[in-house]
């Protein structure tokens, strides 16, 4: 899959606060109502004390969701695949004279 790169100042899903639950607002702040649209939102897990979440609209994006923990720290979930490349760059960022130890 090729992945995109993602603006996080370009409008994105959101997520509100409804009752104990959530509903999740398209870019035009209407209610999510495709089904594989809303399945992808659910499976991305977005850890429910997050405040201020953004979630990428397409499936392709390097960051799927951030948002705000309550010690106001952002917090991102990346593609998993993006994810899995980072991993295979990792040795070559720690070789010799980088000052990085392999473990």
């Amino acid at each position: 899959m090729r992945l995109r790169m993602v603006d996080l100042q370009a409008p994105g899903l959101r997520r509100e606060r409804r009752g104990r639950g959530f509903r999740y607002l398209d870019t035009a702040d209407a209610p999510l109502t495709d089904p594989a649209q809303q399945e992808r939102v659910r499976a991305l897990a977005i850890p429910p004390a997050w405040t201020d979440v953004w979630i990428y609209p397409w499936p392709n994006g390097q960051v799927q969701a951030l948002g705000t923990d309550t010690a106001r720290r952002r917090h991102y979930l990346y593609h998993e695949e993006f994810r899995a490349r980072q991993e295979l760059a990792k040795p070559a960022r720690s070789g010799p004279g980088t000052g990085l130890v392999e473990q």
